[in-house]
């Protein structure tokens, strides 16, 4: 399975006819449902904003096959699409700055778990 191939500041994009309601699709198929166990199963985030990517010109329908997922807590940044499989954009607005610091310790009695909590829950809507 593919679960070892991802670290922890891992984001997989790609064009994946997986179908599953969780991200937007009008249905859940196989593959849509073994992508889903996976995602859950690293914590990986959604980034798609339940655009539908994909229109069939054969059915005129249209479905979410472009997919966005990662593991880092991204604090903003846009996904967009340009139309049918073109190109996806994923800006990710991420400033860090390591100057001066050493020996990092985390104190876990001042975290804002309600924050953390949100932030999940933000990006998943």
């Amino acid at each position: 399975m593919m679960e070892g191939l991802f670290e922890d500041n891992t984001i997989i994009l790609g064009d994946f006819n997986a179908k599953n309601t969780t991200w937007g699709s009008t249905i859940t198929n196989a593959r849509g449902s073994e992508l889903s166990n996976l995602i859950n199963y690293k914590a990986f985030l959604s980034l798609n904003e339940g655009t539908h990517t994909f229109r069939s010109n054969s059915y005129g329908s249209t479905d979410v096959l472009d997919l966005t997922f990662t593991i880092l807590i991204v604090p903003g940044g846009n996904w967009n699409i340009g139309k049918d499989h073109l190109p996806i954009l994923v800006e990710i607005d991420l400033k860090v700055n390591c100057t001066g610091v050493k020996d990092l310790q985390w104190n876990f009695k001042k975290v804002d778990w309600s924050l953390f909590e949100d932030i999940p829950n933000d990006l998943i809507s």
